[in-house]
């Protein structure tokens, strides 16, 4: 099950700038980084091409030495076995902490192949950054967090009740419509319940069972 996300929209606005970097998502484990990049990529790009550091640490033999960027193409386009076209080829570094030195090569898509479109996602950044120089001002970057009040809202198939939350960042007023005041209340109250991580809003969408979310909520804070 994919879960709409409201920062579905910044990769869109990423993907339209003339001025793109390289785009660095972080966020906690399981917050649904991979999930929304590889929603994003097959819609909006014609291929998608995912590395997983973690799954595949062999790929991490094309970034030791030199980073010359048509090098580095040129080696995933033959363990691949596919084209990377600019503009039409989404390149996703997934992961990335597992590769520091990819992160480093992030600076070079920017200043020697901005044609690239080109997006890596990790979790505990901060160990891997202690290796080496982070690339400022050669990235975007993004951060991803658990599910939003109105994002749960909208997985949930309660879209109408979104209208009826107030914006505080436009009016310090709390005004609620009567009507709209106990359908919020119970819902906040399972957003408080369940958490908005992914994987266990999933399940309670699925089975209606706070058993079921227990269960997946005990083995998220185990490992």
């Amino acid at each position: 099950m994919f879960i709409n996300r409201d920062k579905y929209q910044d990769l869109a606005a990423w993907k339209s700038s003339r001025q793109r970097k390289p785009l660095l998502i972080r966020g906690a484990r399981q917050v649904g980084k991979t999930a929304l990049v590889s929603e994003f990529g097959h819609k909006n790009f014609a291929n998608i091409i995912t590395i997983n550091f973690e799954e595949e640490p062999s790929y991490k033999k094309i970034f030791y030495g030199d980073l010359i960027i048509p090098e580095i193409i040129s080696a995933i386009e033959v363990r691949q076995n596919q084209k990377i076209e600019p503009e039409h080829t989404l390149l996703f570094f997934d992961e990335i902490q597992e590769c520091p030195e990819a992160i480093s090569a992030l600076r070079y898509f920017y200043e020697k192949a901005p044609q690239y479109a080109v997006i890596a996602a990790g979790s505990l950044l901060e160990f891997a950054l202690q290796k080496i120089s982070f690339p400022v001002g050669r990235v975007d970057l993004l951060y991803l967090y658990p599910l939003t009040f109105r994002e749960f809202l909208g997985a949930t198939n309660r879209h109408m009740l979104v209208e009826h939350i107030p914006d505080l960042s436009v009016n310090s007023s709390c005004h609620i419509e009567s009507f709209a005041l106990q359908p919020l209340s119970k819902a906040l109250d399972q957003y408080l319940m369940i958490g908005g991580m992914p994987e266990v809003v999933s399940r309670f969408v699925e089975t209606k069972s706070m058993l079921d979310v227990i269960r997946v909520q005990n083995t998220l804070i185990k490992t």
